[in-house]
């Protein structure tokens, strides 16, 4: 199943004037994915795990993490997720 990530789309998630993109959101459970852009994102509550093809690690408020471009990862929530992402 994580060798074949979803790839979300870069035109949905990114301003093309800007070339990037900064939104809050309650994140829930996730396919494995991927995308063509980095993505920092700030756990504002709750907790989660979250997962990449080598690693799996405990998030929580205020927590920070980054995703580097086309590494398959997931979320699995423990309890709801309201994150920053900036894409």
């Amino acid at each position: 199943m994580a060798r074949n990530p979803v790839r979300l789309r870069q035109e949905f998630y990114l301003d093309p004037e800007f070339g990037f993109n900064c939104f809050q959101q309650w994140q829930t459970d996730m396919l494995w994915h991927d995308h063509a852009f980095f993505e920092i994102a700030v756990i504002l509550t709750g907790q989660c795990h979250h997962k990449t093809l080598s690693e799996k690690r405990k998030l929580r408020r205020g927590d920070l993490i980054f995703m580097n471009i086309e590494e398959p990862h997931a979320y699995q929530m423990e309890q709801p997720v309201e994150l920053v992402n900036l894409l």
